[in-house]
């Protein structure tokens, strides 16, 4: 079951790495107090199940395996009729494979979305980097997002770009100065504007894309597709270790999320409240210095 949920998150020609056991056992199994019967049958299992669910084995070297999941599933549609297990999800089942949080897991392989050739890139292919970052994503093309157009994505990005230029020319040290802005977690990232401007501008700085689990719009898969990191967080239930891992909290439009969660969770509103404020008025530089010590 656990890869047959890898594989309805993985993107079309996306890639499943394995390192560890029963990887290389014919060297290892000592090491692992394990015999060469029970790694061998191990690797067979999964060996066999990459193969049920229609990836293809890329290469085996050292301790790493890599399988990758096809561009469409128009050749894994046919072999159902040798592989009778797991099967194709039923289209009433709704599975989809962009939802991730507190999603049920099923014994069934998600259909990727409509090809008419081999090679045709089921739900459209990506730009080349760097070109992607500016590019429309596929998914906002075919429409598959309700509400959201080519013109919807094309405005953000020409706002994003007006907003870091402000920010840049507003704050005190400079957004963009080398080292000062390592590491910026956006708590409600949208398409990804604001990473993808400060990546376009080459800025020294690494940016978290988060979507809050009661977003309007699902659009993870877009920030994926725009070739950024980016991560789901109901932040209904309280991150304490973001403070410490990050050096700045990037809290856009996030005040409509705290009216929703204060009416979702009336009774823990003071909580939420009392959080929420804190990583608000946690320095901006998320910066301390002990003596002549640098910040760390």
């Amino acid at each position: 079951m656990y890869l047959i949920e890898v594989d309805r998150v993985l993107r079309p020609g996306g890639y499943w790495i394995l390192s560890g056991p029963p990887i290389n056992w014919e060297t290892h199994w000592k090491g692992w107090q394990r015999t060469k019967e029970d790694l061998a049958e191990e690797q067979e299992a999964i060996e066999s199940l990459a193969r049920s669910l229609c990836w293809k084995k890329v290469i085996q070297k050292g301790n790493l395996a890599i399988w990758q999941k096809p561009w469409n599933h128009i050749d894994c549609i046919k072999t159902r009729r040798v592989f009778k297990t797991p099967p194709m999800c039923k289209s009433e089942s709704g599975r989809d494979g962009d939802t991730a949080w507190y999603t049920k897991m099923e014994t069934c392989i998600t259909p990727l979305p409509d090809a008419t050739d081999r090679k045709e890139v089921s739900g459209g292919a990506l730009s080349k980097w760097p070109a992607r970052l500016s590019a429309i994503p596929p998914r906002i093309l075919l429409g598959t997002l309700p509400g959201i157009t080519s013109s919807t994505f094309t405005d953000d990005t020409e706002t994003w770009r007006k907003r870091v230029d402000y920010y840049k020319s507003s704050l005190v040290p400079t957004l963009g100065v080398n080292g000062r802005y390592r590491n910026i977690m956006d708590m409600n990232a949208g398409f990804g504007g604001f990473a993808a401007t400060l990546e376009k501008d080459r800025d020294n700085v690494w940016v978290m894309n988060v979507v809050p689990t009661i977003a309007k719009h699902n659009t993870l898969g877009v920030i994926y597709e725009r070739g950024l990191i980016g991560t789901y967080q109901d932040w209904y239930n309280i991150v304490d270790w973001i403070i410490l891992k990050y050096f700045t909290i990037f809290l856009y439009n996030f005040i409509d999320y705290l009216r929703l969660w204060y009416h979702v969770g009336a009774r823990h509103s003071r909580l939420i409240h009392e959080h929420m404020i804190l990583f608000m008025l946690t320095p901006f530089s998320g910066c301390t210095k002990t003596g002549n010590s640098r910040c760390h």
